[in-house]
């Protein structure tokens, strides 16, 4: 409990930019009313573990907001809304992509909008969107391969345990493949599968380069269990990306 007083103490206190827990300038400089301890700027007078817990409780994402410091910020920086990763576990290798396992009744369109609602594990979502936190969303939800395939390379993208999805199909139409982004979200028919990585995925089906080189996209679901209307039988979750 100390140790969170500590943190809301030290953003409490102190409101110009950069806030508490930023790293020290050349020459360990800090604002005014802060000093350099172990790297970071806190308020003078915090001590060497309390210095720690600043340090453990900075966002790992540079680009989550100063304001970060509040426990609504920790899902954030974990990416998936019930606090949790399984996949991409790594947040100093991954800081930017988490797989969050997620289930829903029925089956449910990927680029469905948020209700507001945190999921994952035991609690289902009522649709996949949910599981991201907040600032968070599922990767390539606006077809955009380059949203996932700029994270994590192919290699990484299969490694991961269990089967992983993005709001996307992974090509517009088959015999003869035609990738042309934005991708869409089809519900039913070729090309529909979303893009997957996971051990689980589907390898060397299909339509194989719409996020990675031929043969190295995989997918989950099927012809009649798309993007658009998914099971989540065919899946562990989804993978959420950084806004």
């Amino acid at each position: 409990m100390r140790a969170w007083c500590v943190v809301v103490l030290v953003a409490g206190c102190y409101q110009p930019q950069p806030a508490p827990g930023a790293p020290c300038a050349e020459g360990d400089v800090c604002p005014t009313g802060l000093v350099c301890l172990q790297g970071l700027c806190v308020v003078e007078g915090t001590a060497a573990n309390d210095a720690k817990v600043i340090i453990d409780a900075t966002p790992i994402d540079a680009s989550v907001p100063g304001d970060a410091l509040g426990l609504d910020a920790f899902a954030g920086e974990v990416g998936c809304s019930d606090g949790t990763r399984e996949g991409f576990v790594d947040r100093v290798a991954y800081p930017t992509i988490a797989g969050c396992a997620a289930s829903w009744n029925g089956t449910r369109d990927l680029r469905a909008a948020k209700t507001g609602g945190s999921c994952g594990g035991a609690v289902k979502c009522t649709q996949p969107s949910d599981a991201c936190a907040t600032g968070w969303h599922v990767c390539a939800n606006t077809g955009d391969p380059a949203d996932l395939s700029s994270r994590v390379n192919a290699p990484t993208c299969h490694a991961v345990n269990g089967a992983f999805v993005a709001a996307s199909s992974h090509c517009n139409t088959a015999f003869p493949c035609v990738y042309t982004v934005p991708y869409p979200c089809l519900a039913i028919d070729y090309c529909s599968e979303p893009m997957c990585c996971g051990t689980a995925c589907i390898s060397g089906q299909g339509c194989r380069a719409g996020a990675y080189a031929d043969p190295d996209t995989w997918i989950a679901g099927d012809l009649t269990n798309g993007c658009g209307a998914l099971l989540a039988s065919s899946v562990t979750g989804v993978m959420c990306c950084h806004d």
